[in-house]
């Protein structure tokens, strides 16, 4: 079985604790850390330099009313799993910033 950190959702394999950056880093900065989750996932991010993020990708190859019906399902299914993946306020921040997206599209 597969676990995820307690605190940021990092994959962390078979370990039920927290991920390296989370013991890592003082209570101070997780707010930090966690919004960068929210925000600017790394994982989400293409490598090398130039770095381009996924969902400006995702935004290139579709219409304004497909990428509003993407956004839209991901404001329900951050909203879904709240309480069954990473902790509630993180998946509420993510689908807060779904919800922006697509009301930027306006």
């Amino acid at each position: 079985m597969h676990y995820d950190c307690t605190t940021c959702g990092h994959p962390m394999g078979v370990s039920k604790e927290h991920c390296e950056v989370c013991r890592e880093v003082s209570m101070d900065t997780l707010d930090d850390v966690l919004e960068d989750l929210v925000n600017h996932p790394n994982h989400y991010k293409s490598a090398g330099e130039g770095t381009i993020e996924c969902i400006d990708a995702i935004q290139s190859a579709l219409t304004d009313a497909e990428f509003k019906g993407f956004c839209k399902g991901n404001v329900i299914k951050y909203t879904w799993r709240s309480n069954r993946k990473q902790d509630v306020s993180t998946n509420l921040e993510k689908a807060r910033w779904y919800l922006s997206k697509a009301l930027e599209t306006l």
